[in-house]
């Protein structure tokens, strides 16, 4: 595993020489859970990126993945505050596995009651913006799609399905963040 943190722009352009890399910014205050870095999987079906009739269907159920130690805003060298696909290890005594609805009384409890509804609401106002993004594109040849073997003139490579899983961070504000 491979993470690098850096606010060096030399240092940031090099680092891809050693291999490919994504590269993203930081959210240095994430929401927490339990004092644990986290961040959500949904799940949306595209049945079309036509422009003019965008169709996405959001799952209304998050899965919650954390990271398996307390966040800090130090130690970045140690993944499991940081990373936040870490809510597994060899013997569980790290674990924390939240089903959908124990999140959702969770977050109410911790956040403020009703503060879900709201974040939803949120969560799915950033989706609909970049969906809506994509499907402009879409509609060009400038959007590599699983759907480029389609013919270009043809409707199809606008209106095929695609099921997507979307990770979403939530900053302190608990404000949305694509990943």
């Amino acid at each position: 595993m491979d993470m690098c943190i850096s606010d060096d722009p030399n240092f940031l352009v090099r680092i891809g020489e050693t291999g490919p890399k994504i590269l993203c910014r930081y959210l240095s205050r994430p929401a927490t859970l339990r004092g644990r870095k986290f961040d959500l999987r949904l799940c949306a079906l595209v049945r079309s990126f036509d422009p003019k009739s965008l169709e996405v269907y959001l799952h209304d159920k998050v899965w919650v993945r954390t990271a398996s130690e307390q966040y800090s805003q130090t130690d970045f060298e140690v993944y499991e505050k940081h990373f936040t696909v870490m809510n597994y290890d060899e013997d569980g005594s790290k674990m924390l596995n939240l089903l959908h609805d124990d999140f959702i009384k969770e977050f109410d409890s911790d956040k403020g009651e009703g503060k879900w509804a709201v974040t939803f609401e949120k969560i799915k106002k950033m989706l609909k913006s970049t969906f809506a993004a994509i499907s402009v594109a879409a509609g060009t040849d400038e959007l590599e799609t699983p759907f480029n073997d389609v013919e270009p003139d043809s409707k199809d490579k606008v209106q095929r399905r695609a099921l997507y899983g979307i990770d979403v961070m939530l900053d302190e504000e608990l404000n949305p963040y694509l990943l």
